[in-house]
């Protein structure tokens, strides 16, 4: 993987880190022992990585989603692919960015993931 690419997944995954630990700093998970919180926090991390292709794979067409659709969810790949899209698609990172806070707020006003539909 070259430097740049390495950079900007370690941004990413930064990122969703930060959003990760904003979340469980809310009054809601201030009583969770260290291993709950470790749970939590590896199911928010998994919630918006979902979020984050949801999100995506509504703004793409045929020819875009198929350069991701047999990549693993959240592996390397898939977040330099997201990347590189996010360029490409118009409004993909303001929706991605606005689903995301929605979503944050809902979990820290819930202490709770939200219902994802059927």
């Amino acid at each position: 993987m070259d430097p740049v690419t390495q950079n900007v997944n370690q941004n990413i995954e930064e990122l969703l880190n930060s959003l990760v630990d904003e979340c469980l700093q809310a009054p809601g998970f201030a009583n969770l022992t260290p291993e709950q919180k470790q749970v939590m926090a590896g199911q928010i991390q998994d919630h918006f990585t979902d979020v984050a292709l949801e999100v995506l794979v509504d703004k793409l067409d045929e020819a875009q989603f198929s350069q991701i659709e047999n990549l693993e969810p959240g592996s390397p790949e898939m977040i330099e692919k997201i990347q590189t899209l996010a360029g490409q698609v118009p409004g993909l990172s303001d929706d991605l960015e606005a689903k995301l806070r929605r979503d944050i707020e809902y979990i820290k006003q819930n202490a709770k993931l939200p219902e994802t539909p059927a």
